[in-house]
């Protein structure tokens, strides 16, 4: 018997077993023969056969005597391979569980090898992009490769703890020997993710480490006099990209924009940025300052001549309103209930609010508060937004998906149960 088949897919089994039996089917007629008693001389197996019939046919090629028993042993499978799956690592990891992760990889051969789906990572990677330090340490104690590249974005353990903002585990990771330089390619490289993240203090500690400082790293440490320096020696650098994603660029105005620094915005277009060149979501730097609610950094592009996408500025209504979305997104990434409740106290219909581009991702527009809820298994902020009548049934602009199918996506298991118990 395949270790891979669940008892669901054995119960699919016995189904059409039946369905072809009782459509005449000669291969499954002899199944029915050579297996169950009742058929053994029966010539009229099509209109006598019964699904309890085709079930103990399974069970009995599998090698039990009723599929009552054949069926305990597939039950205590599943539940074998759900406790030693890649998903149960993540779950442990997300919940921060440290005996739990103990106790699984002395329980699971390679554990620290695993690949999580979707992005094909490591627990340490997990770890390190949840910012769990004592995660992090023990699966080092137990052999995780610390320059483990991911299957889907090509990123280390290192690399993910920089972008999502967790210095003191990327700190950590620096002195436990990551080697800084892996990168996918030179626009995905750990300074400028670094950078991207607008971390001044991972990027100064990079650039201490040896990395040469670029646009991008002199704008995230806010040196006008290395920016000035950079663009005199060769002025092609304010055409450079920044990759912060698989399939978006930024150039250093956009960066700028996002890190909300109106005194590097003036300085880049006074040294000759394009206020009007777009990334490879068709965005200019305000679109990027309206996406992530940057509203100084809005304000001074747009004095400036620049003027946003109709169609965003009609999505988030006012500047300031951005600055509220966003503050709502970094809750709702972070679990921060709190701020949570206190930007929709501030304004009930953010509730439904249909969310930019926040992470200048290129695959999140139109995304409501509960899909990214979903997204991050925030259980009690989804209990939230549901008492406050966010819609189930909402579909994200961009993946034409509901909060449930970004649970299934994100594989947040304890999430999609829930949605699925709130009637989607």
């Amino acid at each position: 018997m395949s270790k891979e088949l669940t008892l669901d897919s054995y119960r699919r089994r016995a189904k059409e077993l039946l369905k072809l039996a009782q459509a005449g089917d000669k291969v499954a007629q002899a199944r029915l023969k050579r297996y169950h008693p009742n058929f053994t001389r029966s010539t009229t197996i099509a209109d006598a056969v019964a699904l309890r019939h085709a079930q103990l046919v399974i069970a009995r090629e599998n090698g039990f005597s009723s599929w009552l028993r054949f069926k305990g042993y597939v039950a205590t499978l599943d539940r074998s391979r759900k406790e030693h799956s890649p998903e149960r690592l993540q779950s442990i990891i997300q919940s921060r569980d440290l005996e739990a992760l103990d106790e699984f990889i002395a329980r699971v051969p390679n554990a620290v090898k695993l690949r999580i789906e979707p992005r094909g990572t490591t627990a340490l990677h997990e770890a390190a992009a949840n910012n769990w330090q004592d995660g992090v340490e023990l699966l080092l104690e137990n052999g995780a490769d610390i320059n483990a590249v991911s299957v889907q974005s090509a990123a280390t353990p290192l690399q993910l703890a920089v972008g999502y903002g967790c210095s003191s585990v990327a700190l950590g990771l620096l002195q436990h020997g990551a080697d800084p330089t892996i990168q996918a390619n030179a626009e995905r490289s750990t300074l400028r993710i670094a950078a991207c993240a607008t971390d001044r203090a991972m990027v100064q500690a990079l650039v201490d480490r040896g990395m040469q400082a670029d646009i991008f790293a002199a704008i995230a440490l806010q040196d006008e006099t290395l920016i000035r320096k950079l663009v005199i020696i060769d002025a092609s650098v304010l055409r450079e990209r920044l990759r912060p994603h698989e399939v978006v660029t930024f150039f250093p105005l956009h960066l700028a924009a996002t890190a909300n620094l109106p005194r590097i915005l003036d300085l880049l277009i006074y040294l000759g940025a394009d206020v009007n060149a777009v990334d490879e979501q068709n965005r200019t730097a305000i679109d990027l300052a309206l996406h992530t609610g940057k509203r100084e950094a809005y304000e001074r592009l747009y004095s400036n001549g620049s003027r946003p996408n109709p169609e965003l500025l009609a999505l988030v209504q006012t500047p300031e309103r951005s600055e509220h979305i966003a503050r709502l997104h970094a809750g709702l990434v972070k679990g921060n209930k709190e701020l949570v409740v206190k930007e929709l106290d501030a304004d009930p219909t953010l509730v439904k609010q249909r969310l930019p581009d926040v992470w200048g991702s290129g695959g999140t527009f139109g995304a409501t508060p509960l899909h990214w809820a979903a997204m991050f298994g925030h259980v009690n902020i989804a209990r939230l937004l549901i008492e406050r009548d966010a819609s189930l049934s909402a579909r994200d602009a961009t993946y034409d998906s509901t909060p449930l199918d970004w649970a299934m996506e994100y594989r947040r298991q304890e999430m999609v149960e829930f949605l699925k118990a709130q009637g989607e």
